[in-house]
């Protein structure tokens, strides 16, 4: 934020919105553009200032609160939806794609994961109630997400979760298929692959990274009682 104030930020910054997508016979994702954003660069700079404050206002909201974890559903969930938020923000502030991609909701999964199975095992949940809340938490966030894809898509709001220009894609074991309309493009290009691969990605991840929290912190509550 200081920067803002001291260094010249008036020139402008350009950013190519991309999404990748299977397509056609390419072996490769093919890359779309989805939105092409020009702003000044002292935005993204706020929105990156915003999004530390968000931070540090939960965690000043959250001083009073008893020593313990905090329950990891509705924790997993609300730091999804403001990386969400944040990673849209940067986009339509033309930030650094490095910068996009870091605050995106890909990378956050690997950030909460530990933390979710920690919080899990201090609270002594069992391993299958541990799954079934990440499970749980997995759904909500990639419902959230698509949610807002349906709102940006249908709208065209831009961002990359807005796939009405998406022309055509070729899901796995679907083959090519020809998007005509921006339901169909949410439908093939959002709904489905969040709910039939990133759901299961992001649970992979979660017990992946959140194993060996998950073990320790419920050996520690344990060895406590």
């Amino acid at each position: 934020m200081l920067d803002v104030l001291i260094l010249p930020h008036s020139h402008t910054l350009t950013l190519d919105v991309a999404n990748v997508f299977g397509r056609g016979a390419e072996p490769e994702l093919h890359v779309w553009t989805t939105e092409v954003v020009t702003a000044p660069a002292w935005h993204w700079h706020i929105v990156a200032a915003a999004y530390a404050w968000v931070a540090a206002l939960f965690c000043w909201v959250g001083r009073g609160r008893p020593a313990g974890a905090p329950s990891p559903v509705p924790y997993a969930v609300a730091t999804f939806a403001v990386v969400l938020v944040a990673g849209l923000a940067l986009e339509k502030a033309a930030a650094h794609p490095g910068i996009v991609w870091a605050v995106g909701t890909s990378a956050a999964v690997f950030y909460i994961s530990p933390f979710f199975g920690y919080y899990c095992g201090v609270r002594g949940t069992s391993v299958a109630r541990w799954l079934g809340a990440l499970a749980i938490a997995n759904l909500v966030q990639r419902l959230l997400l698509i949610a807002v894809a349906w709102v940006a898509t249908t709208q065209q709001l831009g961002t990359h979760l807005d796939v009405h220009t998406i022309t055509d894609i070729a899901p796995p074991g679907l083959g090519e298929i020809v998007l005509q309309t921006p339901v169909e493009a949410w439908t093939y290009a959002i709904l489905m692959p969040q709910l039939a691969f990133q759901l299961v990605v992001s649970m992979v991840f979660g017990v992946v990274l959140g194993a060996v929290p998950f073990v320790l912190a419920r050996r520690r509550a344990r060895s406590r009682q």
